[in-house]
Parts: structure tokens; C-alpha cells; sequence
């Protein structure tokens, strides 16, 4: 890190709609909006770190740091390259974890006080090694009913020596609702991380599987775990994590006709 762990950073913060970065991921994306590509101009003036977080209303355009999550990722920014209509595509490399801690008066951007999370590097128990030996497994049944992946990720979910460095690198891989993968996120503890990605990839083969053979399904969530787990006996040792309905749908699922620019908008 080309920063102290130790210590609290005073960093711009770039606010992210639909999209949820991880610690040691490398990836582009375009930057427009005018507080945005400010907040990346003021990093590469200074260290160029930046804080990524996500917004909870992906659809506010203005967001101020009430709207983002107080977990992200303290991230380098590795390129900046100008694109076409008052574009930036900025490519940028996931450092840490990280929590704001206070806001930040500034007028141009979004700055904040945030506190970067260091991953503890306790020794590895034997629960660890299973754990990760099950979501590999797991992870190589999604591989055989899902899209074709590309083969670096295959490689490299198979080098990853912690459970926390395999959760996120395969959270970061996964088509996923960004809200499961900002909870994915803000799970600071490596089992446990690595225990929640677990039950996403259960989930999602089954969902695929369920596809495959012509099946519908729709994940439901959990509305009363206790009632299901007396309902269907259930025993204690084991755990209710999502419940999917599985069957066949009665009508196509339509997008609704959307409205046109009269019915939404008024000019003055």
C-alpha cells in the first residue's frame, strides 16, 4: 500500500450507481458528471487515491454523501483517459476496505474522513480450508451452467490463499445485484464473508439449473425464517438462507410501456 493502514485519509469521494468495487479488483469504467470527474482531477493531483462507494438510490443524480454507503474501497486511480461528450474513462485498482468516517466540507466534490480496514492474516483453520474447498466447488458448478467466464478469473479463484481474497474475487466476478454484492462488502470478517458467497452461489445454481431445465423461479427472501424452519422441520444445526419459488410462470414476464419525455417532465 502506498499509504499507512494505520491512519484515518482525507480522500475525494467518487460515488458509483449499480457498480461495486473490491479490494485488488482492476477495472475501467466512464466518469461524467461534473462533481465526479473534479473529485478524480483532485486525486491526481494529489496521491491518487480515491474513495469508491456506492449509491443507495442508484437514480439520484446529485448525490451528496448521505446517499452513498459508509463502506467502499479505497482505490488508486491508474489512468485517466478523455472520451468523447465531456467523458472521462478512468481506470482504477481496488486497494482496501474502507469506512468514512466524517464528511468533508467541500464545494467542488464530494470529499470525506475515512478509515481504511486491513485484512487480519490469523493463521488458517482447518474450518477455513473446507470452507474454501466447498465454495470452490461451488464455484466450479456455476462455471458448467452459467456463461462462458474467462479463464484468467478460473486461474485465479484457484491461487487465492485467504478466504476473504476468494470472496471478493468471486463476488466481483458474479452478475449480481449490487446491493447483494455491497453486502458482500461491508462483511468485514473473512469466514463470514466467505459463508455469504457461499449461499449466493448455492442460490444462483440452483436458479440456473432451475432455467436450464425450463423451469421459472423467483427468489423470495426470507420473511419468517423461524416459521419456515417449525413449518418444515427444519434442525437447528441447519441454516435457512433464502427461499426460491420454483415452478412454472403463468403469464411472460412484459416491461411496462414506458412514458414518454410529455408525461415526466415540464419545461419552464
Amino acid at each position: 500500500m502506498d499509504f499507512d493502514m494505520q491512519k484515518n485519509l482525507t480522500l475525494p469521494v467518487l460515488p458509483l450507481r449499480g457498480l461495486v468495487v473490491f479490494p485488488k479488483s482492476l477495472i475501467h469504467f466512464d466518469v461524467g458528471r461534473k462533481k465526479s470527474i473534479t473529485a478524480i482531477n483532485k486525486a491526481m493531483k494529489a496521491d491518487q487515491l480515491v474513495f469508491l462507494t456506492s449509491q443507495k438510490d442508484a437514480a439520484i443524480n446529485e448525490p451528496d454523501i448521505f446517499d452513498v454507503y459508509d463502506t467502499g474501497v479505497i482505490a488508486k486511480v491508474v489512468q485517466v483517459l478523455k472520451q468523447p461528450e465531456n467523458t472521462t474513462r478512468i481506470v482504477i485498482e481496488g486497494q482496501c476496505r474502507a469506512t468514512i468516517i466524517n464528511p468533508v466540507f467541500d464545494e467542488k466534490c464530494l470529499v470525506a474522513e475515512v478509515k481504511p480496514y486491513e485484512e487480519e492474516s490469523e493463521y488458517l483453520t482447518a474450518r477455513d480450508s473446507a470452507l474454501m474447498r466447498t465454495v470452490k466447488n461451488e464455484f466450479d458448478k456455476y462455471l458448467e451452467i452459467s456463461p462462458k467466464m474467462p479463464s484468467d478469473i478460473i486461474f485465479k479463484v484457484a491461487l487465492c490463499k485467504r478466504p476473504g481474497e476468494l470472496a471478493d474475487f468471486i463476488t466481483a466476478n458474479l452478475i449480481l445485484d449490487y446491493r447483494v454484492k455491497q453486502s458482500i462488502l461491508e462483511t468485514f470478517p473473512e469466514s463470514e464473508r466467505l459463508e455469504s458467497v457461499l449461499d449466493v452461489l448455492v442460490n444462483e445454481n440452483f436458479v440456473l439449473k432451475a432455467k436450464e431445465s425450463g423451469l421459472d423461479t423467483l427468489i423470495m427472501g426470507i420473511r419468517d425464517g423461524e416459521a419456515i424452519r417449525e413449518f418444515l422441520d427444519i434442525p437447528e444445526n441447519e441454516q435457512v438462507v433464502s427461499v426460491i419459488a420454483i415452478g412454472y410462470a403463468a403469464d411472460a414476464a412484459q416491461m411496462p410501456k414506458r412514458k414518454s419525455v410529455s408525461d415526466i417532465t415540464k419545461f419552464y
